[in-house]
């Protein structure tokens, strides 16, 4: 995947989280594949802020919460679709 395709997926993504619903853009194959990339996309957010609790001290719980009211369209949609065997 070069740069170019790399950021048409970004903004696909950026679109599905501003929507609040799941749908499949164009550059993904299926509804697994974006929410693949919104959990990646969640996990990178999260991984961020419990690095830097765990280096301050801070409480991972607060990590958890920050990032979630940092990204509560990602985090609602990832909820929505816990079942969904791509993110089994």
């Amino acid at each position: 995947m070069g740069w170019t395709e790399h950021y048409q997926r970004q903004d696909a993504l950026d679109r599905v989280v501003a929507s609040g619903r799941m749908f499949v853009p164009e550059g993904f194959a299926d509804e697994g594949e974006v929410l693949l990339a919104l959990r990646y996309r969640w996990s990178l957010q999260l991984a961020g802020r419990m690095e830097m609790a765990v280096h301050t001290g801070g409480d991972l719980r607060e990590a958890w919460e920050s990032a979630a009211e940092a990204n509560p369209g990602l985090r609602r949609l990832l909820d929505a679709h816990v079942g969904h065997p791509a993110l089994a």
